[in-house]
């Protein structure tokens, strides 16, 4: 089963979460990302030794059309996690074309995956946390972007009226020292009795 749920706003943030249809914490991570990005689901079997075949299949299937890639399972018994250390799963986690995040939820546990993975969250609701500072963080950054080209732009507009400003006193000063010379020349011709 595959599910997608629409951001509010408009980032193109791509977002592939792999885990479980019943993981504790995907519900934690949907609600807390809500409105970030576009968020795809793709199931995986989390646990015991059907993970280490399914993990990397849903992964490699997650990357097709992700800009990240969020491995989740939250809370459940640290039993059962020996596929976070299989080498098929690393390497899946290792080669992705896009980031992996890895967020288990066993703060106290380290496995290989969180080792080679781009980021590594103790828990789901942290690694949405991250995501929505970074998309927010972009934002801020985009908005502060087209301020500085709506300041550098306001800058051209004044910077063309100084110009123009100066075109039209240099064209008053040139109409007043041809009409002083023009003046010249009559009282010349006046006081010489030419006119």
């Amino acid at each position: 089963m595959t599910g997608v749920q629409t951001c509010a706003l408009p980032i193109s943030e791509r977002v592939t979460v792999v885990t479980s249809a019943t993981a504790q914490g995907l519900a934690d991570f949907l609600s807390t990302a809500r409105g970030v990005c576009d968020t795809r689901v793709v199931e995986a079997v989390m646990g015991g030794d059907a993970a280490a075949r399914s993990v990397p299949i849903a992964i490699r299937r997650a990357a097709l059309d992700a800009d990240l890639v969020v491995l989740l399972r939250g809370g459940g018994s640290a039993s059962g996690m020996e596929w976070a250390d299989e080498q098929r799963v690393v390497e899946a986690v290792a080669t992705c074309p896009c980031p992996v995040w890895v967020a288990v939820g066993h703060a106290d546990d380290q496995h290989l995956i969180d080792v080679v993975a781009h980021k590594s969250f103790a828990t789901p609701t942290q690694a949405a946390a991250e995501l929505r500072r970074r998309v927010d963080l972009r934002a801020a950054a985009s908005r502060e972007a087209d301020l500085q080209s709506e300041r550098e732009a306001a800058e051209r507009d004044a910077s063309q009226a100084h110009r123009h400003a100066i075109l039209a006193r240099r064209a008053a000063v040139a109409v007043g020292a041809v009409a002083l010379v023009l003046l010249a020349v009559v009282v010349v011709l006046v006081m010489r009795g030419g006119i």
